[in-house]
């Protein structure tokens, strides 16, 4: 059974239904999905070679106009998980959270099992070193 290989499982609470976040070692991956009856749904991916966990604020700004000709403001902001890959702009989204407490935990997560720093970014672009890297794991 694909549970005995699984490095460990954090859960990732969101709304009325319960998020996993499982992370196989053994096999350089991870799933994210909904966990029902003990198994969780949602595909494997896998990890890429990862240099840090970054933790980064987005928000988009929505501007309508309402029924009666006014302008209607909405803005709805989240904290997205990636996997910063080497000598890259690119990363890979691991998933989301309204929680900044919350993203901070599953980066933490995921930085101790890969073995990289964590970093965050907040909404004005600085940047915070959250966890330092463990050397034991790589």
């Amino acid at each position: 059974m694909e549970l005995a290989v699984i490095g460990s499982m954090l859960a990732v609470v969101a709304g009325t239904g319960a998020k996993n976040l499982a992370v196989d070692m053994n096999r350089r991956r991870y799933q994210v999905g909904i966990r029902l009856l003990g198994f969780t749904s949602g595909p494997w991916q896998m990890l890429p070679p990862t240099q840090r966990v970054v933790v980064r604020y987005f928000s988009d700004f929505d501007v309508s106009t309402t029924d009666g000709g006014g302008l209607e403001y909405d803005q709805a902001s989240r904290y997205t998980i990636l996997l910063s890959v080497p000598n890259s702009q690119q990363a890979d989204i691991v998933t989301s959270t309204g929680s900044y407490s919350h993203a901070v935990q599953i980066g933490c997560f995921l930085g101790s099992m890969l073995g990289v720093e964590v970093v965050s970014f907040d909404r004005y672009k600085r940047q915070e070193v959250l966890q330092e890297a463990e050397s034991h794991f790589n």
